[in-house]
């Protein structure tokens, strides 16, 4: 089922399935976005949003005689808005979250061969498999994600970013002193800034 988030003011809402859109506070001007797009677009632009717009009741007509009108302020770009609007995820969250994913990836290695390249597989890919959209289990059960640091935007199918971002905690000695880099100031890991990621709570929760 195709879910979108859209920016109310500078708030990113969602996700939403699209039937529930049309119980928001959105018009044609709304930016929405959803996984698979390169950036925010105008929902009235969206060929598959036009059902929801004609849901939308028209706006109540203005007072006879009101000569006031309200300021047409600028639009922010999405990126700006939806980065900054992220909170980051605490280093407990992606401690535990990481523990979650090693109890797993340590019983999926128990099984002979097989085992073992489903959890190396697992363990640089979690953060973007479709199936799980875009979440490792342990994120997902914490409530966290990884999403780009350029525009907030999650991770699915971005293979690239997701191993960039994991494989220095495969490098002995190193991957130790990487995994304490959540305690800094900007909570990013070597590998975060790598593959030019973060980790934050998930929107809506």
């Amino acid at each position: 089922m195709e879910q979108y988030y859209y920016m109310d003011g500078q708030n990113r809402k969602g996700p939403f399935a699209i039937e529930a859109l049309s119980n928001e506070n959105i018009n044609g001007e709304t930016l929405a976005w959803k996984e698979g797009m390169d950036d925010w677009i105008k929902i009235k632009d969206i060929p598959e949003l036009e059902p929801v717009l004609r849901k939308i009741p028209p706006p109540a007509p203005k007072p006879s005689g009101a000569t006031s009108q309200a300021p047409n302020f600028p639009e922010q770009p999405a990126s700006a808005v939806s980065t900054e609007d992220q909170q980051l995820a605490s280093a407990g969250n992606r401690f535990l979250a990481y523990l979650i994913d090693a109890v797993l990836i340590t019983v999926v290695g128990l099984i002979p061969v097989l085992g073992a390249i489903v959890g190396i597989v697992y363990f640089l890919l979690r953060d973007a498999l479709p199936f799980l959209n875009g979440q490792s289990i342990g994120k997902k059960a914490m409530k966290i994600r990884a999403v780009r640091a350029d525009n907030g935007a999650p991770l699915t199918d971005d293979y690239g970013k997701s191993a960039l971002r994991n494989v220095s905690l495969l490098i002995p000695i190193f991957g130790l002193i990487d995994a304490f880099m959540v305690f800094s100031d900007d909570k990013k890991r070597f590998g975060d800034k790598w593959a030019e990621t973060k980790v934050v709570i998930e929107s809506g929760v």
